[in-house]
């Protein structure tokens, strides 16, 4: 296949990430597999409750640490921007970096209540947004830039670095991003803001060195979805001719049942018979049928002579179509790292060590990406309202 090497920067642009983007979203959607190795990740990797989150700080009487744990899980209850808990932003923004291959976080405010002895007030509450990698983009007025001190909506600046002996080299080091606003105008100036890097947290895997955006978890097996979806719209429409064809007749004269109201006008059209005889021959036929139903009871066919009938019973998918199919579901799954067995669990049971094997196997990518990319979100949240927490505590206490 023809290819570069290149650094990481290059190997995808604008275009090229927002095509797999667009792809992907499709397979999201519409495909069951797809869904279900999204279901299984989530489930494994975010679970079903927020981690445990305790400070290290030394508390002789583990009193500050008991009210910090508290007062952290009020704030996830509704940490979103609208309201959402800590852990519905996790569940959506797990999907989205696999999906779209990155998700950005962005530490915020909203208006909020605080109990202050026995009155609430409105105050300026911490909160977390997150913004969809379509969003993330170089702006219009910057093309200029793309390539250069931008790269796909990264903002970058030249640092200059001193060399063991002596020389010095330049290299660029990530700002911030280039956010599209949904409220301003689209091609505008205004219409995007920069968020810094050192304030927000873009979730992706690397896969490169000094990669700037990430791709899409299920990239390995795009291929691979559109090629099961194209096997399985041929399929269901050959098995749907094949069961609309299922009966054959054979008839030595080439002519069919004479009851047959089109082949009876074609034939008229033709001169080879009149509708008086017709009319004649359809009577005995029916009067032939009765006879041998009276005589034999249930469902009885009759044909003239010289005519047979068969039944094809439909035969698809065959062996050689259904062994295809596991190869694909299988590539699927190892392109994913999600086992089989929980995926689309096939017809032949494998053996226990076997099944043990995959699990295993799958546990240690759970836990790897878990502590790859959201025990370090979790720790920057803790961080983010708690301090906001033990900065209200002194306003109130020096107040």
């Amino acid at each position: 296949l023809p290819s570069l090497v290149q650094d990481a920067r290059f190997d995808q642009n604008f275009m090229t990430r927002r095509e797999m983007m667009r792809r992907m979203r499709y397979y999201s959607q519409n495909s069951p597999l797809t869904k279900r190795a999204l279901d299984l990740s989530r489930q494994y990797v975010i679970g079903t409750h927020l981690p445990h989150v305790t400070s290290l700080a030394s508390d002789p009487g583990g009193e500050w640490k008991t009210a910090a744990e508290t007062v952290f899980q009020e704030m996830c209850q509704e940490a979103g921007f609208n309201g959402e808990p800590l852990l519905d932003l996790m569940g959506v923004g797990h999907d989205c970096k696999k999906v779209d291959g990155d998700v950005l976080f962005i530490p915020t405010s909203r208006m909020g209540d605080l109990r202050v002895g026995k009155s609430v007030i409105k105050v300026p509450k911490p909160c977390l947004q997150m913004i969809e990698a379509h969003r993330i983009e170089t702006p219009f007025h910057k093309w200029d830039q793309e390539g250069k001190t931008i790269i796909d909506g990264v903002q970058f600046r030249t640092v200059v670095q001193s060399l063991p002996d002596g020389g010095r080299q330049e290299q660029l080091q990530r700002v911030g991003y280039w956010i599209r606003n949904g409220a301003a105008p689209f091609e505008n100036q205004d219409s995007w803001a920069l968020i810094p890097a050192d304030k927000s947290r873009l979730i992706f895997s690397m896969n490169r060195v000094a990669q700037v955006r990430g791709i899409s978890d299920f990239y390995a097996v795009e291929q691979v979805l559109h090629k099961l979806e194209d096997m399985l719209l041929l399929e269901m429409k050959a098995q749907a001719t094949q069961s609309e064809r299922a009966v054959g007749v054979e008839n030595a004269s080439g002519e069919f049942n004479p009851l047959d109201p089109k082949l009876s006008a074609i034939r008229r059209a033709m001169g080879k018979a009149d509708a008086a005889g017709e009319a004649n021959q359809g009577k005995l036929l029916e009067k032939m049928v009765e006879i041998y139903r009276r005589a034999y009871g249930g469902l009885v066919y009759a044909f003239k002579q010289g005519e047979k009938i068969h039944f094809d019973s439909p035969n698809r998918p065959s062996e050689s179509t259904r062994a295809l199919w596991d190869f694909l579901i299988n590539s699927f799954c190892v392109g994913t790292k999600m086992p089989r067995t929980l995926v689309f669990p096939p017809s032949d049971k494998g053996q226990g060590t076997q099944v043990r094997a995959e699990l295993d196997a799958a546990d240690t990518g759970f836990s790897g990406e878990f502590h790859a990319s959201w025990k370090p979100l979790v720790h920057f949240v803790w961080e983010y309202f708690m301090g906001w927490a033990v900065y209200r505590s002194e306003e109130r206490r020096v107040g």
